[in-house]
């Protein structure tokens, strides 16, 4: 882990990471310091994001009033489309990510269109970061209950950071039966 704020790299086991972007910090680099791990937390950066997404959020983006894609957007081809009521993209009902089922009621939101609402990013699940084992010899791992420690830090393994951070969820996986 790299402080964000410190002038030099070195461990240390009070650590706070922020739940919107998962920078991470030294508590005692903090203004004020923080003499104790918060649950959750978020940097000054993401407070500040926070107040600018509210705004937009209370404004709402206006309904889109010109003519649809043609095409499915993830696909590029034809046929049975949704489109969406904020944009021009038009999908297939299984092409959406996540996969609809059925022609959403009301008003719908594109994946694009949702995605700019979302405050905290995810993981993308797909890269190998996301696909691999906890180390087990980190700090990370080694904080955690299933390897002894105290789980005070409650970080991902330092090998599973996932370099694809995005606002939309990662697809789930459809269940076997």
């Amino acid at each position: 882990l790299f402080c964000i704020l410190a002038t030099g790299v070195y461990q240390h086991p009070e650590w706070v990471s922020c739940r919107s972007c998962d920078d991470s910090y030294h508590l005692k680099c903090l203004d004020p310091p923080l003499q104790s791990r918060p649950n959750t937390w978020r940097c000054p950066t993401c407070k500040k994001k926070d107040v600018k997404v509210k705004k937009e959020k209370e404004e709402s983006k206006p309904l889109f009033e010109g003519e649809h894609d043609d095409d499915c957007f993830m696909c590029f081809l034809g046929g049975d489309l949704i489109c969406c009521d904020y944009c021009s993209k038009a999908y297939h009902l299984q092409c959406h990510l996540p996969p609809l089922t059925e022609i959403p009621m009301g008003l719908w939101k594109c994946q694009e269109c949702a995605a700019l609402e979302y405050t905290r990013k995810f993981k993308c699940g797909e890269c190998e970061a996301c696909q691999r084992e906890d180390c087990g010899k980190c700090i990370m791992c080694l904080d955690k209950p299933k390897n002894g420690g105290a789980n005070k830090l409650r970080q991902t393994c330092v090998m599973k950071k996932c370099p694809f951070m995005r606002y939309a969820p990662p697809m789930k996986a459809p269940q076997s039966k």
